[in-house]
């Protein structure tokens, strides 16, 4: 925490959060197509004990693949002579000549269309059906003795960031302008405080302006495959005395009007704004609140006045 921490706010929030770069080790085994068919992470250290074994390039076969354009048809995919519906017998004189029909005619000297033999149940090969295989090449090919196989070995970096701590405290309070004071309970509500210190540390150095401990996360800090980027160290408030804006429903408790979040789901909003700036920034949402009854809403600017209770 820093100085400011111990000053009197309404709200207090405080984080710390870790950004770091995290190693990824995978080991992929490979079938004899040169198919990846599984992969599983290993540790850094697996990794590097792996890498000494050595590897060498290899070119793999690949799968076998129908070439664009290509197919496999059977024997009953072929064009057939069309079936016509022939007249009943003694009106086939409205059929005078049925070969001029035949989009298939005979050639001299050819009796029959020549049949092709084809098993059943197995199709007939197209002379234009071609396969291809897509060979695959590797130059990190390694050899696993214990299980006969052959794997790739796979490391990326990925940045990451993680939130180590976060606290907020926050208490009732009044807000006061020209024409009185009420109070607001802040439970529920949607605060846009002010950032009021951010510092960020890289490893080796100290913060200058908080004060935080780090031991508590050294198991998680600590890890082979993770490395420290820097950290950062963020706390925001509304302090007493600030001008602020908020939105909410109005509460008669005991006589005295206080502000809540609305019992019907309604908006809720507590910030450190003009309330035409807060207001342009949400104009789609804030409109459809706007629109309720006045009795309902409690909108004013006011100066933070004092607390209800010591922090």
């Amino acid at each position: 925490m820093s100085e400011f921490s111990r000053q009197p706010c309404v709200y207090y929030q405080s984080e710390i959060s870790w950004e770091y770069e995290e190693v990824e080790c995978y080991r992929k085994y490979l079938n004899s197509e040169g198919e990846v068919v599984h992969s599983e992470r290993i540790s850094e250290r697996e990794y590097q004990k792996a890498r000494l074994s050595g590897s060498r390039s290899k070119t793999y076969p690949g799968k076998m693949m129908p070439k664009p354009g290509s197919s496999y048809s059977d024997s009953g995919s072929f064009p057939k002579k069309p079936s016509y519906d022939y007249p009943k017998e003694g009106r086939f004189q409205k059929y005078p000549n049925l070969d001029a029909l035949d989009p298939f005619p005979k050639k001299a000297g050819y009796s029959s269309y020549p049949q092709k033999s084809v098993s059943a149940g197995y199709p007939e090969k197209s002379q234009f059906s071609q396969t291809d295989r897509s060979t695959k090449y590797y130059d990190n090919v390694y050899y696993d003795p214990h299980t006969n196989c052959e794997y790739l070995l796979e490391r990326e970096t990925n940045t990451r960031r993680e939130t180590l701590h976060s606290a907020v405290r926050q208490i009732p309070f009044f807000l006061e302008d020209e024409t009185g004071r009420v109070r607001v309970d802040p439970s529920g509500a949607e605060i846009e405080p002010k950032l009021m210190v951010e510092e960020r540390v890289f490893p080796g150095q100290s913060p200058s302006r908080c004060l935080f401990d780090l031991r508590p996360y050294a198991p998680r800090l600590g890890s082979e495959n993770r490395s420290t980027r820097f950290f950062t160290y963020k706390e925001w408030a509304i302090p007493v005395d600030e001008m602020a804006f908020a939105m909410g429903q109005v509460r008669f408790e005991a006589g005295e009007p206080v502000i809540r979040k609305p019992v019907t789901g309604g908006r809720f909003t507590l910030a450190l704004k003009p309330p035409e700036a807060f207001l342009a920034e949400h104009r789609s949402q804030a409109n459809n609140h706007l629109t309720t009854a006045v009795a309902l809403l409690g909108i004013g600017v006011f100066t933070v006045l004092y607390l209800l209770q010591s922090s």
